[in-house]
């Protein structure tokens, strides 16, 4: 019976940072971004009333999170590249 074990290269292992790192990077971004655009809630409501025009302060951007995204599945591609199966008699 041939026993098949899978071993990680050095891409696979990259691979394996890029598939993960994203995700508290992503929480961070995301937490403070919203405390911000909460922060400024009361300014934007106050400068809406004095002025009568409309504030784009604190608007939220999703190009980093596209691009935490993309790198994610970056990573999950260079896992299953990076991977190498050795056989075992």
């Amino acid at each position: 019976m041939r026993t098949y074990t899978q071993r990680l290269t050095p891409i696979g292992w990259l691979g394996a940072v890029l598939f993960v790192a994203p995700t508290p990077l992503s929480y961070f971004l995301l937490r403070s971004t919203v405390s911000e655009m909460a922060s400024t809630a009361r300014y934007r409501e106050l400068y809406e009333q004095a002025t009568g025009v409309t504030s784009d302060l604190g608007t939220f951007s999703a190009f980093p999170y596209v691009l935490l995204a993309t790198l994610s599945l970056v990573g999950l591609v260079m896992i299953l590249v990076g991977r190498e199966t050795t056989a075992f008699d």
